[in-house]
């Protein structure tokens, strides 16, 4: 845990950020309070200035059965507590290229961007792999002082899969290869209107024969559109790859 408090140390905001300042952040947590009611998953605030946790939201599948004031006090101590041994050393590796490529971004987009990757979070013997989402809140002086951060489950089965990408304007993404430790730009598929019609047809939980009907195809059709798009998307099961057009807003 000193190795990780280290490398946030590294990465620390030097300029005083006074209580006054603080003070003013209440509206801030009462909406993404508001945001908890309508949407999935165990969201929580870090404060990159007092490098702990700000505000923790309850949430009983994420928090791996301690409660938000237990993992608030914990604060990082939670993810080496909560997290398989043998995915610390991804997790060290995912927030020192986050930081750094997160740096390098012009200032003026810092706000557009957010972070995404996946590991597991275990209770006892029970391991949930969840896709985590970090998107900036506050910047001082340009630097990260409090970013909101979202765990909900992975739509895929497989760690890693970080992606820095840009929401506002021309959206584009960054991927960070953990193999050969860098990032490389990266062109999110796109999708005709049938292909839309279908993913829908997916998230509903349809069938090949209930699609058909929705959308006045014949089964061989809608056979071919899941074949295509899983092939354009490189993944094996259909239902995953409709998580994943909804995680990277492809719909």
């Amino acid at each position: 845990m000193d190795n990780y408090k280290t490398l946030l140390n590294s990465f620390a905001i030097t300029e005083e950020i006074s209580e006054d300042q603080y003070t003013q952040l209440e509206d801030l947590t009462t909406g993404v309070r508001a945001n908890t009611y309508i949407s999935p998953g165990s969201y929580y605030i870090i404060d990159f200035y007092k490098m702990e946790f700000y505000h923790v939201f309850e949430n009983h599948c994420f928090l791996c059965g301690y409660t938000p004031q237990e993992v608030r006090r914990m604060g990082f101590d939670f993810y080496l507590k909560c997290i398989p041994k043998n995915e610390a050393p991804m997790l060290f590796e995912i927030t020192r290229a986050g930081f750094e490529r997160f740096n390098q971004l012009p200032e003026q987009d810092k706000m557009e961007y957010s972070l995404y990757y996946n590991f597991h979070l275990k209770k006892e013997s029970f391991k949930i792999l969840v896709n985590q989402r970090i998107a900036p809140l506050k910047l001082c002086h340009g630097k990260l002082w409090l970013a909101l951060c979202v765990m909900t489950p992975a739509a895929c089965n497989e760690t890693g899969r970080v992606f820095l990408r840009k929401h506002q304007g021309i959206p584009s993404a960054f991927f960070y290869s953990l193999k050969e430790k860098a990032w490389s730009e990266f062109t999110f598929i796109t999708l005709s209107e049938i292909e839309k019609q279908v993913i829908f047809c997916g998230l509903k939980g349809m069938s090949l024969q209930e699609t058909a009907e929705e959308i006045c195809r014949e089964v061989d059709a809608v056979k071919k559109v899941r074949r295509n798009l899983l092939k354009k998307s490189g993944t094996k099961n259909f239902r995953s790859f409709c998580q994943l057009c909804l995680q990277h807003h492809l719909i």
